[in-house]
């Protein structure tokens, strides 16, 4: 198949497409990292206070407790590929622990 200009006009928007869908996942995924550690922390929690208490926490922590936290994070639960959803469909809530 040669590359004319319409296919790399096609590429390249294919390709800024899964950009953006990786960066609104990233968000998502940050948000509700956000979400679960002010759960944790309970009240008066900001992003600075949270960034603050993983960094002194990971530079604190012994090579072998980041070797655990690393071993466990590798087993984090991963979500499974939802259905797609119909535009008469709601929004889904974030998920509860």
């Amino acid at each position: 198949m040669p590359l004319t200009e319409n296919t790399l006009h096609a590429l390249d928007q294919k390709i800024a497409s899964l950009q953006a869908k990786r960066d609104a996942l990233q968000l998502r995924e940050g948000v509700l990292l956000l979400k679960k550690a002010s759960k944790i922390l309970a009240e008066k929690t900001t992003p600075h206070l949270i960034l603050t208490i993983l960094e002194e926490a990971w530079k604190g922590a012994s090579d072998a407790q980041k070797k655990e936290w690393q071993n466990k994070a590798q087993s984090f639960p991963v979500r499974k590929k939802r259905q797609s959803r119909k535009a008469s469909s709601p929004p889904l809530a974030a998920p509860h622990p």
